[in-house]
């Protein structure tokens, strides 16, 4: 009975201090992993950058200190830590007026630089006469000759003012257009070329309704010639086919009449059918 009872109690030990160990051992084991371990890092890691470069254009070359580094888009181009200089060919290698963009950069060991390209476009806005104050969306920004820059994908409303003269408004950076040489009008040309495009407006609208008059004209010439010319057939037929001598005349008479109008409606619609033709054609030019 005294072994069983102590072998339960011993039993009883055994089961409640394993789990206390288990859970020793395993904080010890972690412990003794944590403390070995270390960040491994290349040789020369905090000597060297990387340096990405975004920019809407694929394909254009990119110099780092006045050596090829490759082509847009770049990503993670390693170079030793410090000051470096960027240049990336202009998308627009046609025009004279575009740059190439150019940056300083200081880069530090073990970072990363990103860099966003963003061009410009060049504009030249000249008029005649020379001088007018230049209006950039209402803002002064010089007098022509003028030469300036604006960000690619960017549009600016273009004024130009100048005494005696009508104002010039325009849109630039809205299409490929760079180079803009305005003539601008005086202002008594300003009342004159109102009343050039009224007097234009008006010939026109008159035009318009002599052309509708004359194709009216024409329409009914040629339905009354049908219509005359089938009044005069039925008129000749019954003349050839009474029996009646008192009918004879007067269907004679009848087609003979009916002959005769029908010729005129038909002269009628040719020269109705000449006329409404041009001014068909003066419709066309204007």
């Amino acid at each position: 009975m005294q072994n069983t009872a102590f072998s339960k109690r011993f039993s009883f030990v055994v089961r409640a201090l394993v789990p206390v160990l288990v859970v020793t051992t395993f904080g010890q084991l972690m412990a003794y992993a944590a403390e070995g371990r270390s960040v491994v890092r290349p040789e020369g890691f905090e000597q060297h950058g990387f340096l990405s470069l975004k920019t809407a254009h694929i394909g254009l070359e990119v110099k780092v200190d006045d050596k090829l580094a490759g082509h847009t888009p770049l990503n993670l181009l390693r170079l030793p830590a410090g000051s470096h200089r960027l240049q990336v060919s202009h998308p627009d290698r046609t025009s004279w007026l575009e740059n190439d963009w150019l940056s300083e950069f200081e880069i530090a060991g073990g970072d990363t630089l990103e860099v966003d390209v963003r061009f410009e476009r060049s504009f030249s806005i000249n008029s005649m006469p020379y001088g007018a104050g230049v209006l950039l969306d209402g803002e002064p920004a010089g007098e022509t000759p003028l030469f300036f820059k604006l960000p690619e994908r960017e549009t600016r409303q273009v004024t130009l003012r100048i005494a005696g003269y009508r104002d010039s408004s325009f849109v630039v950076g809205d299409d490929a257009t760079r180079f803009f040489n305005i003539d601008l009008l005086r202002s008594a040309d300003q009342d004159l070329a109102r009343k050039m495009d009224t007097f234009r407006v008006e010939r026109k609208s008159k035009n318009n309704k002599r052309f509708l008059a004359v194709l009216g004209l024409t329409a009914a010439a040629g339905s009354l010639a049908l219509l005359f010319r089938n009044k005069a057939d039925n008129s000749y037929d019954r003349y050839l086919n009474t029996g009646e001598p008192a009918r004879f005349s007067k269907e004679y008479d009848d087609a003979k009449k009916f002959d005769k109008l029908a010729a005129a409606s038909f002269a009628t619609f040719q020269v109705s059918f000449v006329v409404s033709f041009y001014f068909f054609l003066r419709r066309a030019d204007q």
